[in-house]
């Protein structure tokens, strides 16, 4: 008998076959397997999953971030893994980051989503069309009614509330295809573009420009054409990675996992939501407006987007229930079109057509998001005119409809389901800052005392359109609303409460409980988890009760707390000065920050943390440059990790972030330095008169969107490892030196072309974080400095895998007269052309060196790639990216491993598999190889594998491409010995019956929804087991335990002539029984967690068992 006191997952392993398709490329390095069968049953592995280990923190070096992960549990059904845990954000808490569902800088990863970050003028990639001035052809239930009643559906109109007229990115993408699409010319061409005349009498359109009627002398149409496509950031199932909308018309993704994305303009489009219009019978401004119904739809936005990966799966987001849509401005909703903003995944399909998983949300009350705005454009001209604009000290923001997770739904019939309720903890309030009730309200809101807050929402024009309307109707007023409340009363955030698992008999098998600080004046924290009510998480944080209101502007650079508020400097004279307001606060930047968790065991982890320090800054052209002085900004990095095991025994981890060992000079490159103020600058193009511009803003004038990855990177990092405990000394284990590519070696570039040169700060630059953040050099050294072992690393990237976009801003506002008007002209259009990258940057080279008494050993591995299509070719590549070669190095040569995949050959088998987007590796060859790796002297064969395919009918009545067969070869031999062969399958893409080298038949019967093989039985057909399988099957997927096992039993009695072995399970836990072809029987018992108990023979007696020691058990 053994005994276990370790929580570690015990392993049972039998063999069977089930066909397993590997993932093309994996961890960078890792080999590749040839699609074939690999002896796996698919039988769940007993699970003592360690829930409560201590430690095992990584960190993410190159940007000094520790990354924390709580697991609560895996599912992997269809050998699609599905992973729900807790991470943590370990960077600091911002000021004005609300807490998601599972608490400040926690989330749920359950599933996973895409984001959208929009770029350009439009609000979504396919603006509708304008059509003939027949605006009923855009919007079919929808009349236009302006403020003095008059119907816009004719020609006449005093005001038009949706001026888009084919703005949108998808109908202009040919700009970007022409071959001068970046050169000056081109650029000024779609300027003057910009400015075509368009002559319906008295309009005052989108731009707020006064058409003169009578003599349409200044009547320039402001059509400022979406050039750049939205980034989609996507996070699923192990899946990260961005795509865009490439001016081919084709998505392109960036992603270290072979994907594809479908989303149809046509079909996958709907309209958000319907709601109500407003016609008036008197004048405005008078009296309250009258309020009719008139039925109203809004521009279509994309509300299904489906991802493929290179096994066939699809990952299918979206819907409507699964959609989360945002209105922009929050206090001027009338104009602001509503966008789906985030789609959250609905549907796991396997590559035979079944759901794996399905995802059920519900959408939760409105929430808000707000941020504190101030700015003020100065513009000289010495032969023209002089003006400012200036913009109030305000609190703008967004209205967001919320989804939650609801369930999760597996093909085995479990379900995972999440209970949530309103959190009460901290939101945003009126009195949170002066800028609400200095700024917006009285502006935005209350233009004169005459109107109180019930009265004047009731405008079409102004304030909150749709927030005060029922949730789902968006016709029926909301009854929480009353005068006496205020906006931000009504938002509400949520908090998840438990996660229940539950058998498809309804059993419970797991509960997570989350407790939280949850009372007005704090913000949501997370400081404990239970498991099944014992298994315990508790989280502390750094004085978490200090931090300030939301909007509050004691805040640094990067939005951290410092303890001081900012006072706005309203003169040019102190705007220079206003940089040092921000600076960081050592201490402060600490407030909230994840210090300690207590895990289920006796062990805990304790988090160091400081700020991030730099030597090295980019400048506001984008160029690296040496600081004037070491400096520090927001944001925390982890400076030491201490785990203790419960018993007295520290596990230390230290890391120092400077040049070298004995060097105190910081590593760190700060890659966004905050810009707030510019002089002297001309913001006129070639076109157009001369102005010189003051430009300040208490927010940065150098967009974010300058900036795809992180705002610090380290170049070295040097980790220090120790261990003590009370008796002992502090024992020291050495240290590793990272080294890893960075802005110096990679920087972003210039935009290709601008109008405005004095302008290209403001321009976004071509990003090239993806080549940055690689480590490139490890050394560890002992205790005593000796260097132990040295690995170097190369990489290449494809740089032919880009796309191109212009940026397109308003860079003047300044006011003009024309005759007897005054108008806002804002003529000036800056363009800055740059190009977005789509490329992996994958790993070409690993060298490993190690230090002996004996002198180096070193290990050499090489790795080639493959684009398919090419980058340059007719069809376009959009992103996939496949391994060709492996060399190893030996003393002699090396061996030389190379694959081919589906398009690789021309049959229409592979043809169609490649179509399915089912692109293993389908022969592999080794050889042992002499001389250079890319073009040896000499091959000599060792083996060949190959898989050969046929096709099936699926489970949705089409065709799946499945291995049939299995061939080997040896050396040189021309012929293929077959190795396995499958007879048959079931339309999931089971195995049912195969023939091994031996000739010898193997039957198996899968049951539970047929997710996991129940029997297998060996020396007979699948004709002889068939008058068995239905009545096994549906005992399996819905009767008791024991039923099925004497279902099976009788099975093994009615084929005495055959070897039969029979499984059964709980679905979440794992195997529960295998009987042997003896009828010997093998039980397998788990505690209420799900954790293995222990696991006895066929007379009782114990094998093993495992036992768990936790605080409160």
């Amino acid at each position: 008998m053994k005994k276990t006191k370790v929580c570690s997952a015990f392993k049972w392993t039998i063999m069977t076959v089930v066909l397993c398709l590997f993932n093309n490329i994996q961890a960078q390095g890792e080999q590749p397997t040839i699609t074939s069968f690999s002896i796996n049953s698919n039988i769940q592995s007993p699970n003592s999953a360690s829930l409560g280990t201590y430690g095992a923190i990584p960190v993410s070096l190159y940007s000094g971030t520790a990354e924390v992960s709580i697991p609560i549990y895996q599912i992997n059904e269809g050998n699609i893994p599905l992973d729900i845990n807790l991470q943590h954000d370990a960077s600091g808490v911002r000021v004005n980051s609300v807490p998601g569902w599972v608490g400040q800088n926690w989330s749920l990863q359950a599933g996973g989503l895409i984001q959208r970050s929009v770029k350009g003028r439009s609000a979504d990639e396919f603006d509708v069309t304008r059509g003939n001035n027949n605006y009923n052809n855009l919007f079919p239930h929808f009349n236009y009614w302006d403020d003095y009643g008059n119907d816009c559906n004719n020609d006449y109109c005093s005001t038009i509330l949706w001026p888009w007229w084919n703005q949108g990115y998808k109908y202009n993408m040919p700009i970007l295809q022409r071959s001068n699409w970046s050169s000056a010319q081109n650029l000024y061409s779609i300027y003057l573009d910009s400015r075509k005349t368009y002559n319906p009498p008295g309009w005052f359109d989108g731009d707020y420009e006064w058409r003169n009627a009578s003599s349409n002398a200044l009547d320039l149409k402001k059509y400022q054409p979406d050039l750049e496509p939205d980034i989609f950031s996507f996070n699923f199932m192990g899946h990260t990675g961005k795509f865009f909308l490439g001016q081919d018309g084709q998505w392109k993704v960036a992603s270290s996992s072979n994907l594809k994305v479908i989303c149809d303009f046509s079909s996958d489009v709907v309209s958000p939501v319907s709601t109500p219009e407003y016609n008036y019978n008197s004048p405005p401004y008078s009296t309250p407006h009258v309020f009719t119904e008139k039925y109203r739809e809004f521009p279509r936005v994309i509300n299904k987007i489906t991802m493929i990966d290179d096994n066939g799966n699809q990952f299918v987001f979206g819907y409507n229930e699964a959609t989360e849509l945002t209105f922009p401005d929050f206090f001027n909703q009338q104009y602001s079109p509503i966008i789906s903003s985030a789609w959250y995944l609905k549907y796991v399909k396997n590559k035979f057509g079944s759901i794996i998983y399905e995802f059920e949300y519900e959408k939760g009350p409105y929430i808000g998001h707000f941020y504190l705005s101030y700015n003020k454009f100065s513009i000289l001209n010495t032969g023209f005119y002089d003006s400012t604009l200036r913009y109030d000290f305000k609190a703008p923001g967004q209205l967001i409809l919320p989804i939650y997770l609801k369930k999760i739904k597996t093909k085995a019939g479990l379900s995972i389901e999440m209970n949530s309720s309103i959190s009460n903890s901290m939101k945003f309030k009126e009195n949170d800052n002066a800028a609400f009730t200095l700024g917006t309200l009285n502006n935005n809101i209350y233009p004169s005392t005459n109107y109180n807050r019930q009265t004047y929402i009731n405008d079409t024009f102004l304030g909150p359109y749709y927030f005060y309307r029922k949730l789902l109707d968006f016709t029926t007023l909301n009854p929480e609303w009353n005068a006496a409340n205020d906006y931000f009363s009504l938002l509400k955030w949520k908090k998840l409460d438990n996660i229940a698992i539950k058998d498809a008999n309804a059993n419970n098998l797991l509960t997570a409980d989350f407790n939280y600080i949850n009372q007005p004046d704090r913000r949501l924290f997370l400081t404990g988890l239970s498991i099944n009510t014992e298994q315990k998480y508790i989280f502390e944080y750094d004085r978490d009760n200090l931090l300030p209101n939301f909007l509050s502007s004691a805040v640094d650079h990067l939005g951290y707390f410092d303890g001081t508020p900012f006072t706005i400097p309203l003169t040019e004279t102190n705007w220079s000065g206003y940089y040092n307001q921000r600076l960081t606060n050592p201490e402060a930047v600490k407030y909230g920050s994840l210090k300690k968790i207590t895990y289920p065991t006796k062990g805990f982890t304790e988090f160091v943390y400081e700020p991030h320090s730099y030597s090295k800054e980019i400048d506001k052209n984008g160029v690296l440059i040496n600081s004037v002085s070491e400096g520090i900004i927001g944001g925390l990095r982890i400076k030491k990790i201490i785990n203790n095991d419960g018993f007295g025994n520290n596990y230390v981890k230290e890391y120092q972030y400077t040049t070298g060992i004995n060097s105190n000079i910081s590593s760190g490159n700060l890659l966004f330095k905050p810009l707030y103020y510019v002089s002297n600058i001309n913001t006129a193009s070639i076109l157009s008169v001369p102005k010189t511009a003051y430009i300040y803003d208490i927010n940065q004038l150098i967009p974010m969107v300058n900036l795809f990855g992180n705002t610090i990177e380290y170049e070295t990092i040097i980790e220090k490892e120790s261990y003590f405990n009370s008796s002992t000394s502090i024992n020291n284990s050495g240290y590793n030196i990272y080294k890893y590519s960075n802005y110096s070696q990679f920087p972003d570039l210039a935009p290709l072309n601008t109008t405005v040169p004095d302008y290209n700060f403001k321009f976004p630059r071509t990003d090239k974080s993806f080549e940055r953040g690689k480590l490139l050099e490890k050394m560890v050294y002992d205790n005593l400095g000796n260097l132990k072992q040295k690995s170097s690393f190369k990489y290449e990237s494809n740089l032919d895998l880009k796309a191109n976009a212009i940026n397109i801003v308003i860079v003047d506002a300044s006011y003009e007269s024309y005759g007897s008007y005054n108008f806002d002209s804002r003529n000036e259009r800056a363009m800055g052309a740059y190009q977005i990258y789509y490329s992996d940057k994958y790993l070409t080279e690993k060298t490993v060196s190690m230090y002996t008494a004996a002198g180096e050993i070193t290990k050499l591995n090489k790795y080639t790639y493959k684009n398919y299509p090419l980058s340059l070719g007719t069809i376009a590549n959009n992103g996939d990216l496949f391994k060709n070669t492996e060399y190893e190095q030996t003393v002699d040569g090396g061996i030389m491993k190379t694959y081919k995949y589906p398009f690789d050959f021309s049959s229409s088998i592979y043809n169609n598999m490649y179509n399915s987007r089912i692109i293993s590796p389908v022969n592999g060859k080794t050889e042992f190889v002499i001389g250079d790796s890319n073009s040896p002297t000499s091959r000599t064969a060792i083996s060949e594998e190959q898989t050969n395919f046929t096709e099936i009918v699926n489970n949705i009545g089409g065709v799946t491409q499945v291995p049939q067969a299995v061939l080997f070869k040896k050396g040189s031999s021309s012929a293929f010995q077959e190795t396995l062969k499958v007879l048959n399958y079931d339309n999931e893409g089971n195995v049912l019956e195969f023939k091994s080298k031996e000739g010898k038949s193997v039957c198996l019967i899968w049951g539970y929804n047929k997710t996991k093989m129940i029997a297998k039985i060996e020396n007979v057909s699948y004709n002889d087991v068939l008058p068995f399988v239905s009545n096994l099957q549906n005992l399996s997927n819905t009767g008791t335990q024991s039923n099925l096992i004497i279902a099976l039993n009788n099975l093994r009695a009615s084929l005495l002539s055959s070897m039969v072995t029979t499984y059964t399970y709980i679905p979440l836990f794992g195997v529960t029984t295998i009987t042997d072809p003896r009828g010997d029987i093998i039980t397998y018992t788990y505690d209420s967690f799900g954790r293995l108990k222990f696991v006895k023979d066929a007379q009782g007696n114990l094998l093993s068992e495992n036992q768990y020691h936790y605080k409160n058990q």
